[in-house]
Parts: structure tokens; C-alpha cells; sequence
């Protein structure tokens, strides 16, 4: 039976060698640990003002009354600034209420942007608007293009010939509400170029005339539109985005 009994025991060892591995003696330790290892995100937004303090809503930059065709108001003063922590681009979006609607649309129609300026240098920027909206209409040459532009009055002609804007000559048309509400204007160092990176606290100011077209009919007595600036901020560099693409 002892033997039976030294067997087992010499067995249960075995298997615990086995099983836990060899016994070591203890070694001391000590940890120590590094908190606060803080990592902040930064954040991405504008301000916009008219011309007095800098607010991100309730800003009116363009009012007039008692418009008459062919009666041009302004300078109308937009500014805008990158409040931003980071780097942006930006970008300013044109509509007015009621877009798509016949009334709105009809009075949109109406309201040329006759003169726009960046920074009171970069002038006539509206001729470069001018020349994409007309892009954006059916045609096989630039005529057929400009000629559907203009019959939908997205555009209008103010005379005839070329005004030279950044060494390129650009027929001399002037965008309407409606027409503007159709693309999207980017800040660029010049037009056709890459956007400009904005840094922040970086501010710009975009100066606008308005004038009620000469053939504005009797129809649109008496009634108004209210205009919309949308201006968007996107972080600098995007690993989404090649310069001068649509966003």
C-alpha cells in the first residue's frame, strides 16, 4: 500500500512539473506609469462680418430698396475669416429663398452682379463667374453655350467685346442671382487657378455692386428677394482632395 501511495504521490509531482513549469525564486519589481498623454483634435470654422465684428450667424452684409430697372446699389463688403485652429480652404455659395420657386426665381433673374472684387485687388471676378455658369449650358461651342445662357437669364450681356481679366479677355457679361446660385465660388490667388490655403485668423473681404436689370417687367413691382451667402471652410491639406476640384 506505501509503495502504491509513493507511486502517486511521484506521479501528482510529475504531472505539476509538467503542467507549471519549473519553481523560479521571486525577483522584485517596481512600475511606474506616464499619464496625461493628451492628444487634442483640432477644429475647423469661419466668421463672417460686414464690416464690424466678426459673428458665425446674423450677418448682413447687402440691403437695398427702391430698386428700379437698370439702378445699381454698392459696394456691399462681405468678410470672411478663418477661425479656425487649422488650415482651410473656402469656398462661398450664392442662393436667395425660395429658389425654385417661379416668384423667386423670376426676381433672381433680374438682379445682376455687375462688379466683384477680392481684397479691393483682384477686380472683375464676375466675368470669370460669368464664363462658368455659361460653361455649365448645353451647346457645341462657346456662342451656343453663352446664347442658352443668357435665354434662361442666367447671364446677361452688358455690351459687347472683351474686358481683360488675368491676361485673359472675357466677354463682357454679368451673372445673375440666379445664374450665381448655380456654382460655387472658390478664393483663388487668381481665377483658374488653385485654392488658396487659408491660415488661421486669416480674413479676406469680397467687395459686390448689384444692379436691377434694365428689362426687369412690370411683373416684379413692388416684390423682393432675399438673398443667401453660404460660406464653408474644409481643412488644409485633404488627403480627399486634389486642388482644383469641386467640393
Amino acid at each position: 500500500m506505501n509503495q502504491k501511495i509513493l507511486a502517486s504521490v511521484a506521479t501528482i509531482l510529475a504531472v505539476g512539473v509538467i503542467a507549471g513549469g519549473v519553481t523560479y525564486a521571486a525577483y522584485w519589481t517596481k512600475t511606474r506609469t506616464s499619464t496625461n498623454n493628451t492628444f487634442s483634435l483640432g477644429e475647423i470654422d469661419l466668421q463672417l462680418s460686414s464690416g464690424g465684428a466678426y459673428a458665425t450667424e446674423g450677418i448682413v452684409f447687402a440691403t437695398a430698396s427702391n430698386l428700379f430697372p437698370g439702378k445699381e446699389v454698392g459696394p456691399f463688403d462681405l468678410y470672411i475669416k478663418n477661425t479656425s485652429s487649422l488650415d482651410g480652404f473656402v469656398k462661398v455659395e450664392m442662393t436667395y429663398q425660395n429658389a425654385g420657386t417661379t416668384e423667386a426665381d423670376n426676381i433672381a433673374k433680374y438682379m445682376l452682379v455687375t462688379s466683384a472684387s477680392l481684397d479691393d485687388a483682384l477686380i472683375d471676378r464676375q466675368l470669370w463667374w460669368a464664363k462658368k455658369i455659361v460653361s455649365l449650358y448645353p451647346g457645341t461651342n462657346d456662342d451656343e453655350k453663352q446664347a442658352a445662357a443668357i435665354a434662361d437669364r442666367a447671364v446677361e450681356k452688358i455690351a459687347d467685346g472683351t474686358i481683360v481679366v488675368d491676361t485673359t479677355p472675357l466677354p463682357n457679361l454679368a451673372p445673375t442671382l440666379f445664374g450665381m446660385s448655380k456654382i460655387k465660388v472658390y478664393y483663388r490667388q487668381y481665377s483658374g487657378g488653385n485654392e488658396e490655403v487659408w491660415s488661421p485668423s486669416e480674413a479676406h473681404k469680397s467687395t459686390f455692386r448689384v444692379k436691377l436689370s434694365k428689362w426687369a417687367d412690370n411683373s416684379l413691382q413692388g416684390k423682393s428677394i432675399n438673398a443667401i451667402a453660404n460660406a464653408t471652410i474644409m481643412q488644409a491639406p485633404n488627403p480627399e482632395y486634389t486642388p482644383g476640384d469641386e467640393w
